[in-house]
């Protein structure tokens, strides 16, 4: 005859899974590695273009420690260009699918256009057409930086165990001779001084751990420098650059990606990982105890 398992034994079985699900949970926690993926679309992008002419063009792509996307451009000068560069100008950003932002939030003088479809920006879609895309016009005065900030509609940062991942879009400025329709501006080739510029921000206490830079000919910097703004700390930990050069076709400064290690965040991860082995071998233990006296408890008892 089959005796029903008591209470005790069933609260007990509970209590070794419980214990053993939380070091599983522990284990995962800790050796889980932070990744940005491609997106949905190979054609996330920033593409910046003038109507001035002979305009040096500056454009910078900045993500933020809190996962924020600023673009900002303007006007600069050039001491070796044999004619004025422009003073003023219409310049236009085009931010591509994922590289879009939530809530945008544009300066006064800045006027934002959405445009294209969103079906088109998923990677092999087959159609006439332009993918979707947020057109910001802005009105430049030479060493009159203009910007806008937001929050991307895809996270182009991860953070896990201790360490952070980032990655950029690709930046491209267009030169004169593309057609488009929905600009309201008729693009000119920006002088040979113009430069595309992705920043990475971090936290005063993170430490690079890898950085794989844009392909092509770049200026790479890092940096430690802490700067502050009354509100935040931060340092541009990753910088890369391409200057323009004159080139005939746009250029284009492809996708980087960089990794930090938070030491203090390493120390919690280290921690989690003692933790897992420890509660993982307490409920082996507990679970091997359990087998013992169920068997105990079923052998049979032999007669006084």
């Amino acid at each position: 005859m089959r005796t029903a398992p008591s209470v005790g034994v069933i609260l007990s079985s509970a209590a070794v899974a419980a214990v053993g699900a939380v070091g599983v949970w522990m284990g995962l926690t800790a050796t889980s590695v932070p990744t940005v993926d491609l997106g949905d679309s190979t054609q996330d992008m920033v593409v910046v273009s003038t109507d001035a002419e002979n305009a040096v063009v500056e454009a910078e792509w900045r993500l933020r420690t809190d996962g924020t996307a600023e673009v900002t451009v303007s006007l600069g000068f050039d001491l070796h260009a044999e004619t004025l560069n422009a003073e003023r100008g219409t310049v236009v950003v085009e931010l591509w699918c994922d590289a879009r932002l939530r809530n945008p939030e544009p300066g006064p003088d800045i006027e934002l256009v959405d445009d294209g479809d969103e079906a088109l920006c998923a990677d092999g879609a087959i159609a006439e057409g332009v993918p979707a895309r947020q057109i910001f016009v802005f009105e430049v005065t030479q060493f009159e930086p203009q910007q806008v900030t937001g929050t991307p509609v895809r996270d182009w940062s991860a953070t896990a165990s201790g360490q952070r991942t980032a990655r950029s879009p690709a930046l491209v400025l267009g030169v004169g001779g593309i057609m488009d329709e929905a600009l309201p501006v008729i693009v000119a080739t920006p002088a040979h001084a113009s430069t595309l510029t992705t920043v990475f921000e971090a936290t005063p206490k993170e430490l690079i751990d890898v950085s794989v830079r844009p392909a092509g000919e770049i200026d790479e910097a890092m940096s430690v420098a802490v700067q502050s703004d009354g509100e935040r700390l931060w340092t541009d930990s990753v910088t890369w650059r391409l200057d323009f050069a004159g080139l005939d076709t746009a250029a284009t400064l492809e996708a980087g990606l960089t990794r930090w290690t938070d030491p203090g965040g390493q120390t919690f991860t280290q921690l989690l990982l003692l933790l897992s082995g420890a509660l993982i071998g307490v409920a082996a233990s507990l679970a091997v105890e359990r087998m013992f006296s169920w068997l105990s408890a079923r052998a049979p008892r032999a007669a006084p």
